[in-house]
């Protein structure tokens, strides 16, 4: 899938305006950045400073409004080294890849430790790069770039060593951030500048581009190689190859491919830099489109996510293949407020226009805001001391990112109608969470309805005014009434559990006291502790008979219905039926809700 990703980063290069592509999504490195140019004899001027840097908090790149900027921009990437382990100097101090640019870090200059013995060496090094490349297939590959692109210009290198060799750093004006000072000496003609960077850029490339030349081999008389990116095989991983083959790499390309595959990974880091972490490549549109945290493409019928992370290079930590994605929803969502919420109380609007808003409902109302955010932070990063919301967040958000991001295809439904449930009792046993304010099980119960209902598991939707206006019927009747199916029993059964918790001298009952009937094994249990709260309570009792009548009832009733939990919580949370006083008007029976004294 890879490849097939690089195939439509290669089309978008030969577009007209693929040559800038790479270009316009690099960032440099946070540092101070200095021009120096050779003057007609032979003498340098320093030009003013230009600090750059990445303000993470507005997402802007400071000093790019500099005319500076994009010219600098070029030459830096012509001149950064692929990585740390590829460095012209030896003690990795200096980090810039050729004899026109000097890249120090700021506290390694400051602390010493870029001696005149370092520098020395580094222009050493780039005076005759066969010290580097001295042998072998790694000498072979030099040989090939200098046939390709020439000798380098020998005197130029030798005026700026004694410059930088002369040079008292301590007259440059930069901040003591621990970032980079970067040089760049140049020519009075940017375009021949220009050119000269990209050759001496290709100078350190070329022979570099692979992982490590120890794998090269050369076919036709063209070198293939193992690439660099993403992928790593030396001495200490031997268990990266494949030892039952005469080839033991697990794959070799050519150079061309390499140098594609190169530009692509820059290409990644730049969108990296600039927290556009969610790459979607669109293989029938040939178009690559990257996305900060919590957006998303409208529309791709087939493509690649990646999901790439910024290191010591790009990292991808997540491929998946894209299939049918649509933000727009395939059918109405219909979110009802059963429970009569205000509106100042419901997290999330009703409506829901897109399946961003869906997953803006779970995340809000079952995960309190964190699961979207920690969507791919390391298990041990994630600081929530509600265990039971940790492990729900990790057991759940592959699945659920997949759905809302990249292929709504999957099934979630078997996962989430027990997830669902957890995180409703989660709540229920939290102990500070007050008998009175049960808005946020409300939500949840509102929630879960409305998501079996979209998910075509269970029509519940229609359920719940139904079991309370029948409940509501049947606790006002004075004659013999019985329950009639499951749902209505255990919602009447949450109803009185409410009413006889409401009666406590206690200044509040926390909603966990509900748990021990919902980790009853039969019915038995069930009606022994309703039982026993209600000899507990019974000492402030103005019982109505409506009230005894309906515990007489749960008592007798003789069907073996299985615990239903969600509809007990329904009853437990809803607005108490025994709070509501019955009248009779125009021979209709009508309910208007009191408190009882």
């Amino acid at each position: 899938m890879l490849q097939e990703c690089i195939d439509v980063f290669k089309n978008q290069l030969q577009q007209p305006d693929g040559e800038t592509l790479i270009l316009d999504q690099y960032v440099p490195k946070d540092g101070t950045y200095y021009l120096i140019t050779r003057k007609a004899e032979h003498t340098f001027e320093l030009d003013e400073p230009l600090e750059i840097s990445y303000d993470k908090k507005k997402k802007e790149i400071i000093g790019e409004m500099d005319e500076r900027y994009e010219f600098m921009k070029f030459l830096d990437y012509n001149s950064k080294l692929l990585e740390m382990n590829k460095p012209i100097d030896p003690k990795k101090q200096i980090h810039s890849n050729n004899y026109l640019t000097f890249f120090v870090k700021k506290d390694a200059l400051k602390d010493g430790k870029v001696t005149k013995e370092i520098i020395e060496g580094y222009y050493k090094i780039l005076e005759d790069l066969t010290l580097k490349y001295k042998k072998g297939n790694a000498r072979k590959i030099f040989d090939k770039t200098v046939e390709l692109i020439g000798e380098l210009d020998r005197e130029f290198l030798l005026e700026i060593k004694e410059w930088i060799s002369n040079f008292d750093f301590s007259e440059l004006q930069y901040s003591d951030k621990k970032d980079y000072l970067k040089l760049f000496f140049i020519l009075e003609d940017k375009n021949a500048t220009k050119q000269l960077y990209e050759k001496e850029g290709k100078r350190y490339l070329l022979p570099n581009i692979f992982n490590s030349n120890d794998f090269n081999v050369e076919v036709d008389g063209e070198i293939w190689g193992l690439p660099n990116d993403n992928l790593n095989m030396n001495g200490k991983k031997p268990f990266l190859g494949h030892l039952s083959r005469n080839e033991k790499v697990p794959c070799l390309i050519s150079q061309e491919d390499a140098l594609l595959r190169s530009q692509f990974f820059d290409y990644l880091m730049g969108l990296a830099s600039i927290g556009k972490y969610n790459v979607y490549i669109d293989f029938e549109g040939n178009r690559i489109d990257a996305y900060r945290s919590g957006e998303k493409p409208q529309s791709i019928e087939n493509g690649c996510f990646l999901r790439i992370q910024k290191g010591k290079e790009v990292e991808i930590h997540r491929v998946e293949q894209v299939v049918k994605f649509n933000s727009n929803m395939k059918k109405t969502f219909s979110y009802i407020n059963y429970f009569g919420l205000k509106k100042e109380d419901i997290l999330t609007p009703e409506s829901a226009k897109t399946i961003g808003d869906i997953e803006s409902k779970i995340n809000m109302i079952f995960f309190n805001g964190k699961l979207t955010s920690n969507y791919f932070t390391d298990a041990k990063d994630i600081t929530l001391y509600d265990s039971v919301l940790k492990q729900s967040i990790l057991t759940a958000r592959d699945r659920i990112f997949t759905y809302f991001h990249t292929n709504q295809e999957v099934k979630l439904i078997g996962m989430m109608k027990p997830l669902m449930w957890d995180l409703i009792h989660n709540v229920l046993t939290a102990e500070e969470n007050d008998f009175g304010k049960k808005k946020k099980l409300r939500e949840q119960l509102n929630l879960r309805w409305a998501l079996l209902n979209y998910w075509n598991d269970e029509k519940e939707e229609i359920k719940m005014p139904k079991v309370r206006q029948s409940v509501r019927e049947k606790i006002n009747k004075k004659e013999d009434w019985e329950f009639t199916f499951k749902e209505e029993y255990y919602y009447a059964a949450g109803q009185v559990i409410a009413y006889l918790f409401s009666l406590s001298k206690a200044k509040s009952v926390p909603a966990s006291e509900i748990n021990p009937f919902l980790n009853v094994k039969n019915k038995e249990q069930f009606l022994e502790r309703l039982l026993r709260i209600y000899q507990k309570y019974n000492y402030s009792f103005e019982l109505k008979n409506r009230f005894q009548r309906t515990f007489a009832r749960l008592q007798q009733v003789r069907e073996e219905w299985e615990l239903d939990r969600i509809w007990l919580v329904a009853g437990f949370a809803d607005d108490n039926l025994f709070y509501e006083k019955s009248k009779v008007e125009n021979n209709k029976d009508s309910v208007e809700k009191v408190e009882e004294e």
